[in-house]
């Protein structure tokens, strides 16, 4: 009989730990279902630079491959121009617990894209960093709508100034007018 309970409870722990892998494994597919939904890129990487996790958002903006990106760090995706902005910001991150940055990403193709980019530490349950979790955001379109924003701005005080420096010469003539109204009045009397 007791060799029947020694099977009976291996059967038991054989469907515990199948039951354990199948929600596991269910736990796994919604979290990368929820990760790949996401329209902002997303990532991680570790404090060596090496990316840990990514989302498609991440592939399509790259034009990478998940083998490419494995090979690569977060600065291989910045424009030349904008390479120190976002290693300071990296670095911040580390030292600060949080940053935020603009830059252009470069993509295969060679297209770029401004990108803002927010960074947080992001540590394990009992507290100990395990590396730094972030999104960045296609933000292209708002700064063109601001730019725009901008020069219309600038058009409307140029026009303000224009319309009031008018204004004024308006009033300065007809003070002119009057006073020369008075003088021709004064002089016709005579």
């Amino acid at each position: 009989m007791p060799n029947q309970n020694k099977h009976a409870n291996n059967g038991k722990n054989v469907l515990v730990r199948e039951e354990a892998v199948y929600l596991l494994k269910e736990s796994n597919a919604l979290y990368r279902s929820i990760l790949d939904t996401l329209q902002d890129a997303v990532y991680v990487i570790d404090s060596t630079g090496r990316f840990l996790l990514w989302n498609d958002a991440f592939v399509k903006v790259t034009g990478c491959s998940n083998e490419e990106i494995a090979l690569k760090s977060p600065v291989d995706f910045i424009a030349p121009e904008d390479k120190d902005i976002l290693a300071a910001a990296i670095a911040k991150v580390w030292t600060a617990g949080f940053a935020k940055v603009e830059a252009r990403v470069v993509a295969k193709d060679g297209s770029y894209v401004m990108y803002e980019f927010a960074s947080s530490l992001l540590k394990d349950p009992s507290g100990r960093i395990v590396g730094l979790c972030g999104s960045g955001r296609d933000i292209a379109q708002r700064k063109k709508i601001l730019d725009e924003l901008r020069d219309k701005v600038n058009q409307l005080e140029i026009f303000t100034t224009a319309v009031t420096d008018r204004e004024i010469r308006i009033i300065e003539l007809k003070k002119k007018v009057e006073e020369l109204e008075k003088q021709l009045k004064d002089n016709s009397r005579y």
